[in-house]
């Protein structure tokens, strides 16, 4: 359904709710587009790796249901 390079859009929100340490925050918030740059099947949570287009050092999993082609 997506591959590797790709650019997709966002749905919804996507992020983290504050958890002990860590503040939380929002990673890319509905229609942003995103590039697609890892695809793990294995990873059952969050099997697909993006990030915005400018960055290429880090990425963050969403689900196939979070986006969309573009």
């Amino acid at each position: 359904m997506f591959e590797v390079g790709q650019k997709i859009r966002v749905k919804r929100s996507v992020g983290d709710p504050p958890s002990g340490d860590s503040p939380g925050g929002t990673y890319a918030t509905p229609d942003e587009i995103l590039v697609v740059r890892k695809i793990n099947p294995s990873h059952h949570a969050y099997p697909i790796s993006v990030s915005h287009e400018h960055i290429t050092d880090r990425s963050f999993g969403v689900t196939a249901d979070e986006i969309e082609s573009v």
